[in-house]
Formats: C-alpha cells, structure tokens, sequence
C-alpha cells in the first residue's frame, strides 16, 4: 500500500532534490568514517614507529658507549706495543754497544 502511494506521487524537483541531497550526505557519511579509519591508522603507524624510533636511539646509545669503550682499548694497545717496541730498541741498542 505504502509503495502504491509513493508510486502515485509525482516526482517533481524538489523530490529529486531531496534524493540528491540524502545521496550527498550518505556520500559524506562514508567519506567521514573512510577518513577517521585512516585516521586511526595512521594513528597506530605513527606510535609504532615512534616506538621503533626509541629503540633504534637505545641501540645507538649502546653502540656510542661501546665505541668509545674500543676506541681506548685501542689507545690502550698502542700505547702498550710502543712501549715493548721502546724496550726492544734499548735491548737492541744495550746488545750492539756491547
């Protein structure tokens, strides 16, 4: 009955107007929830990353600290193989002079 009487309407601009716009807005409606789905993720991109930043600086942290930690084991060793080559020359000099 409901659809006989919708049927027995004239359709006029206004109808069509009214359609256009319930179009437009469920259009809008979607665009909307679209658009706060990619705002969520991009949400959940943007912490995880920051997490992935945080431990990247940790580890860069880290790897500074053991740097510095083999830099003077390095200046460690050369200081200790300038020494015996020292010791060695004196022996060699003491041995020549004798």
């Amino acid at each position: 009955m409901a659809s006989s009487l919708l049927q027995e309407l004239p359709l006029n601009n206004s109808t069509l107007d009214l359609g256009a716009l319930e179009q437009k807005v469920i259009r809008a409606i979607e665009l909307l929830g679209q658009a706060r789905s990619g705002r969520a993720e991009a949400e959940r991109d943007v912490a995880r990353l920051r997490t992935m930043l945080s431990e990247r600086e940790g580890q860069i942290e880290a790897m500074e600290k053991e740097l510095i930690a083999l830099r003077k084991d390095r200046e460690l060793a050369r200081e200790q193989v300038e020494k015996i080559i020292g010791q060695i020359d004196s022996l060699i000099a003491a041995e020549t002079q004798a």
